[in-house]
């Protein structure tokens, strides 16, 4: 059984979809092998997942591409903040590039593989654990990276650290 954990890094997390069935299915999934995260709200359309975001405030979002006539990527325009981590998880494979673009931390594909799932957010959270790769440590010290206006909060004590294909756009002190 292929399970992750890490109390240290409990994850506050909204689910996306327009199906129930697969909101319930995620939070099953979630609940076994992924301890560590914890569904604070869910949404099947736009408007209501935007609030929810607002006022809730996840680190981390998952979402489906799909959302009856508007999809995942109407939703993350919409929103001026996005201080959350991002993973997809749909049925359509052919988005995975449009989803890097907009900095998700990973793509999962319908129906869901629990050892895919554990790999996502032990990625994520891997991020929010270790913000530096080996080597920027002495240039970056005390400082976080900001890509293409995305935000991921850390918690430690750097901000937070984003790569845009290993490219920097700002550093932010």
């Amino acid at each position: 059984k292929s399970n992750y954990t890490d109390p240290a890094y409990e994850n506050k997390s909204n689910r996306i979809d327009d199906e129930k069935h697969a909101r319930d299915n995620l939070s099953g999934l979630l609940t076994e092998y992924c301890t560590n995260v914890k569904i604070i709200g869910e949404a099947g359309d736009i408007e209501s997942a935007e609030q929810l975001i607002i006022d809730l405030k996840p680190d981390l979002l998952f979402l489906d591409i799909r959302l009856s006539k508007k999809t995942g990527f109407d939703l993350l325009s919409r929103l001026e903040s996005k201080k959350f981590g991002l993973i997809f998880v749909t049925a359509y494979g052919s988005y995975a590039l449009k989803a890097i673009r907009f900095s998700a931390v990973d793509y999962i594909l319908k129906p869901i593989n629990h050892k895919e799932l554990v790999r996502a957010v032990r990625k994520f959270t891997d991020e929010m654990k270790y913000p530096f790769r080996p080597g920027l440590e002495g240039y970056l010290s005390g400082r976080a990276l900001v890509r293409s206006g995305w935000f991921f909060p850390h918690k430690s004590p750097v901000s937070s650290l984003l790569l845009n294909h290993d490219l920097f756009d700002t550093v932010v002190h």
